[in-house]
């Protein structure tokens, strides 16, 4: 019975916290005791309720007042004024390994460090639950505001939602998210891939993408395929792959399709190393790059320079982003109150000699 009653109290109270009866984000929260008096429930009742709306990430326990943090916290509110500003930024990324990632950490550090920030970077693994971790442990940390890149889905629409610190979230976003985002115009960089491809006389085309992107939206592929399909060619689903980036079952699946699609074949890859992945499988297989096989990677990491022929790949220019979004998290960490931004950072195709057939 006192379960049914709490979890009753708990629905109630929730709903009361969405409608705005106890406040806004930021401002202050009842008491336990308040809560057993105005609920007619017991103090341990009313002490399992506050630590399920904690739990939930309703409310934020500071010291010894609860605070509200339902939705965007104001940096003028009670709980942002309480917190004393420490000059740290909370960097997550989802795999600090990838070099692209790496790189990210390494321009957001020397960005922050120019404004007088210092950051501490946390990698969640492309796992959801990681992800939230990171988040609260930067809230743990006391740091000023958060720069996420996240793991895109509707899974993480969870970890965002309640944020109580100003973040931005930078070369992806959560769609569902009210949040400033600082973007690449993958749609623009998927269609200068397509059109460089058509004009080197490569007829047929594949995609290669990563297994964690098969079931979110990827503009780089639609702007890529938009620009195949209206020039008079084709992209079937069948010559789209979704798989790891190393290992023999992704080496597999790339040498089954190079096996059945005519030449010549232009292959655009989500990323660079994915790129190099497809170009050293082409090379073992005995497929002329770029005779037979165009190949384009996208992030104009270091390590594709040192590939022969080397990559041609979609470049966005790294310091615009990371500039772009250090200075918006810091607006906001400033007190700016402005709707939620969006930024696009315009890509360039560099053009090498793993795509050039024509000249």
């Amino acid at each position: 019975m006192p379960e049914k009653k709490s979890l009753t109290v708990y629905n109630e109270i929730k709903k009361e916290i969405f409608a705005g009866k106890f406040g806004k984000p930021g401002e202050r929260f009842i008491t336990t005791r308040a809560l057993t008096l105005g609920y007619g429930v017991s103090l341990v009742t009313a002490q399992r309720i506050m630590t399920r709306l904690r739990e939930e990430r309703l409310v934020y326990l500071m010291g010894k007042t609860t605070y509200l943090c339902y939705g965007k916290v104001s940096q003028k509110s009670t709980l942002a004024q309480k917190r004393k500003k420490t000059n740290v930024i909370g960097l997550h990324v989802v795999n600090i390994d990838n070099p692209y990632f790496s790189a990210l950490v390494r321009a957001v550090e020397e960005e922050a460090d120019r404004h007088g920030y210092k950051v501490i970077t946390k990698s969640s693994n492309y796992v959801v639950e990681e992800e939230k971790r990171a988040l609260a442990h930067f809230e743990e940390l006391g740091v000023d505001g958060i720069i996420s890149c996240p793991l895109q889905g509707k899974a993480s629409v969870s970890a965002y939602k309640n944020m109580r610190l100003p973040f931005v979230f930078m070369s992806a976003s959560v769609e569902g998210v009210d949040a400033d985002e600082v973007l690449i115009n993958n749609y623009a960089g998927g269609t200068m891939v397509a059109k460089h491809l058509i004009e080197n006389g490569y007829e047929n085309f594949m995609y290669v993408s990563s297994g964690v992107l098969k079931n979110v939206s990827d503009m780089r592929l639609k702007g890529f395929r938009d620009v195949v399909e209206k020039s008079g060619f084709s992209l079937p689903n069948e010559n789209i792959i979704y798989a790891d980036n190393t290992g023999k079952v992704f080496e597999n699946h790339v040498v089954s399709c190079l096996s059945q699609i005519k030449k010549p074949l232009g292959i655009f890859c989500y990323h660079d190393i994915l790129g190099v992945g497809v170009l050293r499988i082409c090379q073992q297989y005995g497929y002329s790059v770029p005779s037979d096989v165009g190949i384009v990677g996208y992030d104009n990491l270091r390590i594709i320079q040192d590939m022969f022929p080397t990559l041609s790949s979609v470049d966005y220019r790294i310091k615009n982003l990371v500039s772009s979004t250090v200075e918006l998290l810091i607006k906001r960490i400033d007190g700016y109150e402005g709707e939620s931004e969006k930024q696009f950072i315009e890509p360039v195709l560099t053009i090498k000699g793993s795509s050039q057939r024509l000249k």
